[in-house]
């Protein structure tokens, strides 16, 4: 505080609480992920594929200070403040209107594009996890790799609906 020029009670009299500070801190770190993962590009398939590319990524995987704050504190976030929650479940819903959006409607037997927007944001956050955790092994490459491809799959085909 003191290299700012604050003290720490100057600080923290601008949040009600430090869980308000938490929470804060946890809606600048996805705000600036979705940020990141910007692509303007309108073809279904290029965006998504895109958004996989700068997500799943090794320099994801090898710069946690950058990313995602899900897979940064994805086992402390279960545990989060009753303040810090609901944050956490708006900045999801964000990410799953973002994804609902681009990966078409699909057909009857296949999943809703809701579940598809869901399970590529669990996809994402897995694999960046796990690749993580195996570090920067070739293993590792291949699960980001591997993730990507399912990832492109959940995209349903353009429909030619008159």
């Amino acid at each position: 505080m003191s290299a700012v020029g604050l003290t720490a009670g100057g600080f923290y009299a601008h949040f009600k609480s430090k869980q308000h500070l938490i929470g804060e801190v946890v809606k600048k770190s996805f705000a600036e992920g979705q940020a990141r993962l910007q692509c303007t590009d309108e073809d279904r398939r290029v965006w998504v594929d895109t958004v996989l590319r700068r997500y799943i990524s090794r320099s994801h995987r090898d710069h946690p200070d950058q990313g995602c704050p899900m897979v940064t504190m994805l086992s402390e976030l279960p545990h989060a403040h009753d303040v810090v929650q609901p944050i956490i479940k708006d900045e999801v819903e964000k990410y799953a209107d973002m994804f609902e959006k681009r990966l078409g409607a699909g057909s009857e037997s296949a999943p809703t594009a809701r579940q598809r927007a869901l399970g590529a944001i669990a996809l994402m956050v897995g694999a960046v996890s796990v690749a993580r955790v195996l570090g920067g092994s070739k293993l590792s490459d291949e699960v980001l790799a591997a993730a990507r491809a399912v990832g492109r799959s959940l995209v349903q085909p353009e429909t030619n609906e008159s």
